[in-house]
């Protein structure tokens, strides 16, 4: 996601939720019943501790920026079976939840439209 979209989207899927919706901020501690939309241009993780951690300096890892592997993967080493995941795509592919941790209890993917051929 581009760095300029993220805070007005988090801003706008507020709208249309019950829960809390928010750009996630550097050592931010995590909290109950909150949607942390990743900051465009840096990677997501949750450090051992429970606190987000952003990440400029990586650049694309596998082709993407912010990349969900690398926030689910962190987030499976902190919350385990405890951790469910929504991910809202563009694109109509199961692939990335394939390879998330078998760690985590759940995830979802939400295509908003099919894959280009």
């Amino acid at each position: 996601m581009p760095a300029a979209f993220t805070t007005q989207y988090a801003a706008q899927l507020a709208e249309f939720t019950e829960i809390r919706v928010k750009e996630a901020e550097a050592n931010e501690s995590l909290q109950p019943g909150t949607l942390y939309i990743c900051p465009g241009g840096q990677h997501l993780r949750v450090t051992p501790t429970g606190r987000i951690q952003l990440d400029g300096a990586s650049g694309r890892i596998s082709g993407y920026l912010p990349n969900i592997d690398v926030t689910m993967e962190s987030v499976a080493a902190f919350a385990g079976p405890l951790s469910i995941a929504g991910v809202l795509t563009a694109w109509a592919t199961m692939e990335p939840l394939e390879r998330w941790p078998s760690r985590t209890r759940a995830a979802w993917c939400w295509p908003r439209m099919k894959q280009p051929p």
